[in-house]
């Protein structure tokens, strides 16, 4: 909390901005007509509350790219088609918990789109300036962060699929938590 996620969020979709659907996961997996917000866009961003459990996370993997085309069920329209979108950016206070109950290849498929930034609050410093910036700026500013890192010596690496499942299920099973930190 406090880390500046939906700042950070705000300043990398600005430049993007006609390309961007804001629409809750937890809305998205319930309500069928909410694809509509989809349409003509190709990332979708959204901020979720702490503790959010996913269910039907096929919907999840039709969105990020298991197919190509999306099918958009429309309110007393036909449904049209729609390409699969190229990112789904979700910020969130905790990690969220998978109600699927197997590991089977639902879950694995999701896994391996899946990369998980783990955001501090460095100090005191508000990220407020970021607002102001204009989003070519933004732009220029993310190319020279890039830059810099690479520069450093900094490798950013994809976690695995079976990293990020095995991230999931620790953070979210607080019985293993319980026994990792209480039990000698």
């Amino acid at each position: 909390t406090g880390a500046g996620k939906s700042t950070l969020l705000s300043a990398l979709t600005r430049p993007i901005e006609p390309l961007v659907a804001r629409v809750p996961l937890r809305i998205l997996l319930k309500y069928q007509f909410a694809f509509e917000a989809l349409v003509g866009k190709r990332v979708l961003v959204c901020n979720e509350r702490g503790s959010s459990v996913l269910h039907n996370i096929d919907v999840i993997n039709t969105v990020t790219g298991e197919t190509d085309i999306i099918e958009v069920p429309r309110k007393y329209k036909t449904p049209i088609k729609i390409p699969a979108l190229n990112a789904v950016i979700v910020a969130m206070n905790d990690p969220p918990v998978i109600a699927e109950q197997e590991h089977g290849a639902t879950l694995e498929a999701l896994a391996e789109r899946v990369s998980i930034i783990h955001m501090h609050q460095a100090g005191t410093n508000k990220p407020g300036i970021i607002n102001e910036i204009s989003p070519v700026e933004a732009l220029k500013f993310l190319l020279w962060s890039t830059w810099q890192l690479r520069e450093r010596g900094w490798r950013i690496r994809k976690t695995t699929g079976s990293e990020v499942l095995d991230f999931l299920e620790r953070e979210t099973n607080s019985a293993l938590q319980f026994i990792e930190s209480e039990v000698i």
